[in-house]
């Protein structure tokens, strides 16, 4: 069989169809496993990303760009009294929050930005 017959072209543009139909499916079971990672990850804001964008692509890049921001921030981790601390705070608040909403939501704001600094 010469390189030039026939059998050979036809055995080649198989082997390329076969190698093409491969790297499509290795890239469509990749993109799959990505987005059950994405969906188990962000849980329901997976889902409200979606809804919102109607997009899929558009919702998983978006996911992917937090998941970069986020790998560069230094978040240092609460000790069991600042735990304390903040949760007895938090739970305070929501406490007083019916009976006057605005000055809670302002206090709330502030013990927020002080639990973001405390932790980097």
């Amino acid at each position: 069989m010469s390189i030039h017959s026939p059998t050979t072209w036809v055995i080649v543009a198989l082997v390329v169809i076969a190698l093409i139909v491969l790297a499509w499916r290795l890239t469509l079971e990749a993109r799959q496993r990505q987005s059950r990672r994405l969906q188990q990850r962000f849980g329901p804001e997976y889902a409200r990303l979606l809804a919102e964008r109607g997009d899929r692509t558009k919702t998983e890049a978006e996911l992917r760009a937090r998941e970069k921001r986020v790998e560069k921030l230094t978040i240092v981790a609460l000790s069991p009294e600042d735990k304390a601390k903040f949760s007895d705070a938090w739970s305070a608040l929501q406490a007083r929050f019916v009976d006057n909403p605005e000055s809670v939501v302002l206090e709330a704001e502030r013990l927020v930005r002080e639990l973001m600094v405390k932790r980097g």
